[in-house]
């Protein structure tokens, strides 16, 4: 399932939109991502009780992104999509960076391609 743009570029909504496809991650990063769960869910705990190190919240921090590293590899867009959709590059209303992929324009139709809604 698709994530919502909540506040992307005007007209975004009237495109149609490819979403990436699930891939089975390998063993070896399974594992990895694994342990990197379970490292993360025991280390936030122990800040949530005042136990943690003064380093706890950096380590925190790369174990996030080393977890969000492994679940990208968990999905990617078909070759088809890729030539097909493009790419929003915007600051949300946050003011953050913001990537959204995926969108056809209107009339540019998806050739069969397999595409959902949020």
């Amino acid at each position: 399932m698709g994530r919502v743009l909540r506040h992307g570029p005007a007209g975004y909504h009237a495109m149609k939109h490819h979403y990436p496809e699930d891939l089975p991650l390998s063993e070896e990063d399974q594992a990895a991502l694994d342990a990197a769960q379970t490292e993360y869910d025991e280390l936030a705990e122990l800040i949530e009780s005042g136990m943690a190190d003064d380093e706890a919240e950096a380590k925190l921090s790369e174990l996030e992104k080393r977890i969000d590293t492994l679940n990208a590899r968990s999905e990617a867009y078909s070759v088809e999509a890729l030539e097909q959709a493009g790419t929003f590059v915007f600051l949300d209303y946050y003011g953050r960076l913001a990537i959204e992929r995926g969108f056809v324009k209107p009339g540019e139709g998806l050739s069969g391609i397999l595409c959902g809604g949020p």
